[in-house]
């Protein structure tokens, strides 16, 4: 699982940026180097966890269910079907 922030530019000297982009970076070449492993990158928006649980984002906040729920998709693709990356953003339409 990576993050959605790890692509903004404001957040270059956060360990955790480099964490996420570490992350990224090894699963792309798992994608391309190996055969027989699949290799997803989970990218979520601002998730229901405790790690946010006090910010003032209730109406912007991912389930973890939800998100499991499309890792559990991906997971399930044809063999012959690779999604190497999906960001999912909460999103407050009308």
């Amino acid at each position: 699982i990576g993050a959605y922030t790890y692509n903004t530019r404001s957040n270059v000297k956060d360990p955790y940026y480099f964490e996420k982009m570490s992350l990224i970076k090894m699963s792309e070449s798992i994608a391309l180097n190996q055969k027989k492993i699949r290799s997803i990158v989970v990218n979520p928006g601002y998730m229901a966890t405790d790690r946010i649980k006090n910010k003032n984002l209730n109406e912007a906040l991912l389930s973890p269910d939800y998100v499991a729920e499309i890792v559990y998709f991906l997971a399930n693709q044809p063999k012959n079907v690779l999604i190497p990356e999906i960001k999912i953003i909460p999103w407050i339409g009308n």
